[in-house]
């Protein structure tokens, strides 16, 4: 719901801006006027989503090892936990540095993450 008010609301809008006047060399990107307004409830509601999958996977730590996935649900969380925590920082720093570089840092965080979930919850499973 949140993200189809923000499509609805404050779509993303192409915007270029030139680097060099002389060579009218440019970088385009995406733009939203009220970035905030909405990131910062998708990340509320992302941190409440994942708080209560960690109390759901604790109060399940009794059960039987063959039929609980605690462990791996929390090493999952921490895993994203650490992708994030250096994955920020390295965003910001490549935002203002190079639009390709940024790209790529949001295009490896976002993917990480998922393949994080597959590999560590499915993963064991297979094997």
């Amino acid at each position: 719901v949140l993200l189809s008010l923000w499509t609805a609301l404050d779509p993303f809008t192409w915007k270029r801006t030139v680097i060099d006047d002389d060579t009218l060399e440019s970088y385009g990107r995406c733009e939203s006027n009220n970035f905030l307004s909405f990131t910062i409830p998708l990340l509320v509601l992302m941190f409440v989503v994942t708080a209560l999958t960690c109390i759901m996977a604790h109060r399940t730590k009794e059960v039987d090892s063959a039929y609980s996935e605690t462990s791996w649900i929390f090493y999952t969380v921490a895993t994203q936990f650490q992708v994030l925590i250096v994955g920020i920082p390295i965003i910001v720093i490549l935002n203002q540095a190079s639009a390709d570089a940024s790209y790529l840092g949001r295009v490896l965080v976002i993917w990480t993450i998922p393949i994080s979930t597959v590999l560590l919850i499915v993963g064991p499973k297979a094997g």
